[in-house]
């Protein structure tokens, strides 16, 4: 079950008191929200759903034949980013879940791609283990930019399970070892000791995660963590997130 909840101060500025507004009753693995307020619904059996901002449902998308979905972009709304890690591909869809077109990264000579996420210019960045590096491609796979080695940057591999490019800056989350921050070129700018996440968010100049059962606000310019909500241990709660 899914609860969408109104809050009534500023939720990365101070704890709130969240209200029940709806709950959408459907199982997810994952869901996530665009900045649109649409929500997206990744189902126990990979299928993809999509709600309006008054959580109507309007699209859904499934294909079959490439495995579970690793990971779900969302940043721009009118291109959905999916990408299926077992079998190293990428599918790009539209506004409406209809699918544009499918990049297969082993045909296109790629290693080991550990997580995807979409650039600003509506490239797509990605973090190749076999080399060691941050790629940028574009539509068509073609690499149009690549950093350096960057475990010769940072002292140590890593093996990062999602990319986000927000504020000038890419966030690479290593579960086992934090998230790793990076320019856009590819160099290395700090690390933060937040680890154990399967997911987070970046709004401002906040990131936003969910741990253990409180759902908490690490403040990019300050280094100070705050707790803005706590969830009771009995709600089984195992995702939470804003919106804009």
């Amino acid at each position: 079950m899914i609860y969408l909840f109104y809050n009534s101060t500023n939720l990365c500025n101070a704890q709130s008191d969240l209200q029940l507004l709806k709950t959408v009753p459907y199982s997810a693995s994952s869901i996530h929200i665009d900045q649109l307020q649409q929500l997206y619904i990744i189902k126990p059996n990979n299928t993809l759903l999509k709600f309006d901002a008054k959580s109507e449902q309007q699209f859904e998308y499934s294909n079959s034949l490439l495995g579970d979905i690793s990971l779900l972009d969302v940043t721009d709304p009118l291109n959905v980013v999916l990408y299926y890690a077992d079998y190293q591909t990428i599918v790009l869809l539209d506004r409406n879940l209809t699918e544009l077109q499918i990049i297969s990264l082993f045909e296109l000579g790629f290693g080991q791609v550990s997580a995807i996420g979409i650039s600003n210019n509506q490239n797509i960045w990605l973090y190749d283990e076999n080399d060691f590096k941050l790629k940028r491609i574009d539509r068509q796979g073609k690499v149009v930019f690549e950093s350096g080695d960057l475990s010769m940057n940072i002292g140590r591999s890593i093996q990062p399970t999602q990319l986000l490019e927000r504020n000038n800056k890419i966030f690479a989350n290593d579960p086992e070892q934090g998230i790793f921050v990076f320019d856009l070129f590819g160099q290395y700018l700090y690390h933060l000791d937040i680890k154990g996440l399967s997911s987070f968010q970046v709004l401002d100049h906040h990131l936003i995660y969910f741990e253990g059962h409180e759902l908490k606000s690490w403040n990019l310019k300050s280094r100070l963590e705050t707790t803005l909500a706590h969830w009771k241990a009995e709600d089984k709660t195992q995702q939470v997130l804003i919106d804009q």
